[in-house]
């Protein structure tokens, strides 16, 4: 029974965090809409922000796919 718990205690933290993984970014308005009408070789400043205290090698591949 302990292990039952436990594995279901497992399988919902790696479901939380597989759909954190996941989660599409968040884009101001102002963003977009720069974005929208900009040129392929335009170059925009922009501040990206993450949850945490370190930036992981997966949130850098996110960010990677996005913005190709």
């Amino acid at each position: 029974m302990r292990y039952r718990h436990l594995l279901l205690a497992l399988a919902m933290m790696l479901a939380i965090f597989a759909v954190q993984a996941t989660a599409a970014p968040k884009i101001d308005p102002d963003l977009a809409a720069r974005l929208s009408v900009a040129q392929p070789n335009t170059q925009l400043g922009v501040v990206l922000t993450f949850n945490g205290n370190t930036i992981t090698d997966a949130q850098v591949a996110a960010v990677r796919r996005w913005a190709s």
